[in-house]
């Protein structure tokens, strides 16, 4: 799926699908990704999500938000600073997916929902350690 429900205009299609028979290094996950950003980009409800959770979160102008991480960040040098960014995005990730998980599945275990204190969500991921 290219847009994952939502539409392109006949101009996109062609000039895509142009660039998916020419191109003998098209990169169809990539460009799937690219695509799906660039629809999110646009819409004002995933805008307003994401705005809502940077600010819940305490994120600053420096951070990434846990939901634009790229996966496919190549870095210039070991000591980038951007890397602390994006290992504090992959974190806050994590901790949103442990927590939707959690509310899934509440009714399954109702007696281990737990609270998520201020010094567990800002402390660092333990290495090696279970999900």
């Amino acid at each position: 799926m290219i847009a994952d429900g939502d539409h392109m205009t006949t101009e996109e299609l062609l000039a895509w699908s142009g660039r998916l028979l020419d191109d003998d290094d098209f990169d169809l996950e990539a460009e799937e990704r690219k695509t799906k950003a660039a629809i999110l980009a646009k819409h004002p409800e995933y805008q307003h999500v994401k705005a809502e959770l940077g600010r819940q979160l305490g994120l600053s102008p420096d951070d990434i938000n846990p939901l634009d991480i790229d996966f496919d960040q190549e870095w210039e040098s070991a000591d980038d600073p951007g890397i602390e960014a994006w290992k504090r995005a992959i974190h806050l990730r994590h901790r949103l997916s442990v927590a939707h998980f959690d509310w899934l599945c509440w009714w399954r275990r109702p007696a281990q929902l737990r609270l998520v204190s201020e010094a567990e969500s800002s402390a660092a991921p333990e290495s090696g350690g279970s999900v």
